[in-house]
């Protein structure tokens, strides 16, 4: 029972997550950095971890507190590119520089846009659901801290082993589905994606723009 793993003091859950299929060519969408101590090619998980950024890291943090490289992987991706935008650029906002959460920095770290289909079916917990739909059961640890986020998704790694990542609401833009995907469903990314473009192209002056008023609201 997931409810018995998490601690009271993490979330109180009604009931366990549920599960829900993400379909063989159902289109997902990423922005990852090119650039960076993170950088790794478009389809390779992150199995260093687990980093500050990373709601949704299910790797095990070293009693030193340093990041240690892993078996256990993640890679971020949304089911819209507005999604995708969300969570992306809400982790790089940074007050201190006068840039509020929500900013869209196109050049720092080369943030890069993917675009892909799926090849295969995958099985993932569901955090968003009927946990959306009733507010008496409502679960919305993605607002909550990261750690929090953190310890849950490591439970669930463990609880589910079965399933390959989890589909959970934006923090930014609750009504956008993202997807972490773990190490062990990335068998459902094709060879090649459909779309790999470094977003300080010029032809995505538009969308940036109409994307930041959207985030900006």
């Amino acid at each position: 029972m997931v409810k018995a793993l998490v601690p009271a003091s993490v979330v109180d859950l009604n009931a366990e997550p549920g599960l829900c299929a993400l379909a063989s060519g159902s289109p997902i969408v990423c922005l990852r950095s090119a650039g960076g101590k993170h950088a790794r090619p478009w389809n390779s998980p992150r199995h260093v971890g687990p980093v500050a950024q990373g709601r949704w890291d299910p790797h095990l943090p070293d009693p030193s507190g340093e990041l240690s490289r892993q078996d256990r992987g993640v890679q971020y991706w949304a089911t819209s590119v507005k999604g995708a935008f969300a969570e992306f650029f809400q982790r790089r906002g940074n007050p201190r520089r006068g840039e509020p959460p929500g900013v869209i920095n196109r050049r720092r770290n080369a943030p890069t846009l993917v675009v892909c289909s799926t090849i295969a079916d995958a099985l993932l917990v569901d955090l968003c659901g009927d946990y959306r739909s009733e507010p008496a059961s409502r679960f919305r640890p993605s607002r909550g801290l990261r750690e929090r986020c953190r310890r849950l998704a490591r439970l669930l790694y463990e609880a589910y082993p079965h399933t390959h990542g989890l589909q959970y609401p934006s923090a930014l833009l609750p009504q956008e589905q993202c997807i972490a995907l773990w190490e062990r469903g990335t068998f459902v990314l094709p060879p090649v994606p459909a779309l790999h473009r470094p977003l300080s192209d010029p032809a995505f002056d538009v969308l940036v723009t109409n994307l930041a008023a959207d985030l900006a609201t």
